[in-house]
């Protein structure tokens, strides 16, 4: 329950506008993970898993419209004054809503802006995959993640198609599906494309080790569900690494690359080295969040469990009360 409801609170955040008005396309090889059986040819014969049969229609609508060009460049079309100012409003409110978890509108925000984006960009420019990347968040964070793969799916071709592999907007939604198929427990398909995310970044940037870090942790993540544990502690431990030496101990990403690492350690039952790692991570946060954000809340309630797990059931119980009580004053705020 208590972890449920964490996850009700957790922030969410928007992603960066993936648009380049003028590329330069070069030949590269597709990644390898296109090539597996996994991505069909033809997206649109996925089973739509959705409560919404709107949602499905409106994915229809989309893709019969989409196409994809090797093109040299792509030219700015001339928006009106008026239509300019509404992308510029749906945009914000776009993001103003996502943060505040007003899906319904958002998604109306999001349908609304990939129309507008379509009217003047046309069915082949990267502008109307950006927007339809938008979307895609909208489904995945109410949890219709067929509908959020099918787009990722066909986002993620798009770009190939016109940017190639070794493009920044294509790993970024490379990575956005991975992310979606790790959340949909699809483990072996998500790590397939973390690592293929990695090299590119490794590639293309690697000056970027921040980026890279995520990508490391998120696959360990993926590793950890996989009950392959030495290789969620290699790359976390790569990760802690690089957080540690960009970033400094006292940085949050820092203290959620320990929480993961303890949680590798746990799920183990290493407990002598789960501990240390949570306890420093909850000191990072509490150094540096409010006392009831869901991050300070969600590692006092790991601990919890961690205690559970040792048998030390008075320092579970003190961790888990905070937690419990943080929580409920989240939701007395809520009202």
């Amino acid at each position: 329950m208590i972890v449920r409801t964490l996850r009700s609170l957790l922030p969410k955040q928007s992603l960066a506008v993936l648009y380049s008005s003028s590329v330069k396309v070069s030949t590269v090889n597709f990644p390898k993970f296109f090539t597996q059986s996994f991505y069909a040819a033809n997206i649109r014969s996925y089973n739509f898993s959705t409560s919404n049969p709107q949602q499905s229609e409106e994915i229809e609508s989309i893709l019969s419209e989409l196409e994809s060009e090797n093109l040299e460049n792509f030219e700015e079309p001339f928006i009106p004054e008026g239509d300019m100012n509404e992308l510029t409003n749906l945009r914000r409110s776009l993001n103003q809503n996502i943060n505040l978890g007003n899906y319904g509108p958002a998604h109306e925000d999001a349908y609304k802006y990939v129309q507008l984006i379509r009217k003047y960009y046309g069915t082949s420019h990267p502008a109307l995959y950006s927007a339809l990347n938008n979307l895609a968040l909208i489904y995945k964070m109410v949890g219709e993640y067929q509908n959020a793969k099918i787009l990722y799916t066909k986002i993620m071709e798009g770009y190939l198609k016109i940017f190639g592999s070794k493009h920044l907007s294509t790993v970024i939604v490379m990575q956005n599906l991975a992310n979606l198929l790790r959340e949909m427990q699809e483990f072996e398909a998500a790590i397939t494309i973390y690592e293929d995310v990695l090299a590119i970044r490794r590639e293309i940037q690697p000056e970027k080790k921040i980026d890279q870090a995520v990508c490391l942790s998120s696959m360990a993540g993926a590793y950890r569900e996989r009950k392959n544990y030495e290789k969620s502690e290699q790359y976390l431990q790569e990760a802690l690494e690089i957080f540690t030496s960009e970033l400094g101990e006292d940085h949050l990403s820092t203290a959620t690359c320990l929480n993961n690492m303890a949680l590798t350690y746990k799920k183990q039952k290493k407990f002598a080295k789960a501990e240390p790692l949570y306890l420093r991570s909850l000191k990072v946060r509490e150094a540096l969040l409010n006392e009831l954000h869901p991050d300070v809340i969600a590692v006092k309630h790991n601990l919890g469990e961690l205690y559970t797990a040792m048998g030390d059931q008075d320092k579970a119980k003190d961790y888990l009360i905070e937690a419990m009580e943080a929580i409920r004053k989240l939701e007395d705020e809520r009202r």
